[in-house]
């Protein structure tokens, strides 16, 4: 049980780190790529259905109620929004019979929100200092790169394809 426990622990802090900035990037992946949308369908697919067992009652037991909640209300904002983009309303029916539908679209909705208010990659990036004499690149500063929802911020001029 120990093992089961650390495992989702794990699991939790890496959907905590990855699931905004992963729909925020799904969604500008869906806009700005549309040549990519037949394998952004299948891989959306794919990892909705992984996170489907995330509805076990058995994973009760993993957490407590409020972080087990929350990890499944992560997914189901994955599985909405991903059933919007690619069209299949069916990929979301899972965590709608469970009762996440608001939870999801209330996150999905954060979301996009910060995304327009917001570029932290920027800031981040903008904050590192020079590189020192006999650093590699010393003496050329990078322009910086744009964060994954720069284009959901409204800003068109930067996007990610060739940023580096």
């Amino acid at each position: 049980m120990w093992a089961a426990g650390l495992g989702f622990y794990n699991g939790l802090m890496v959907q905590l780190r990855s699931i905004g900035p992963g729909l925020c990037a799904d969604r500008w992946l869906f806009e700005e790529a549309p040549e990519l949308r037949g394998l952004q369908a299948a891989v959306l697919q794919e990892q909705v259905q992984q996170n489907v067992p995330s509805i076990n009652a058995d994973i009760d037991r993993l957490a407590p109620a409020a972080v087990v909640k929350a990890s499944r209300g992560m997914n189901a904002a994955y599985a909405f929004q991903a059933a919007e983009l690619v069209g299949l309303p069916p990929l979301a029916v899972p965590y709608q019979a469970a009762g996440f539908e608001a939870l999801a679209r209330e996150l999905i909705t954060t979301t996009q929100e910060q995304a327009t208010t917001a570029d932290p990659d920027r800031e981040m990036i903008d904050g590192q200092p020079e590189p020192g004499p006999g650093a590699a690149g010393a003496g050329s500063r990078r322009a910086p790169r744009r964060g994954r929802c720069a284009a959901a911020a409204g800003d068109r001029a930067a996007p990610l394809r060739g940023a580096g």
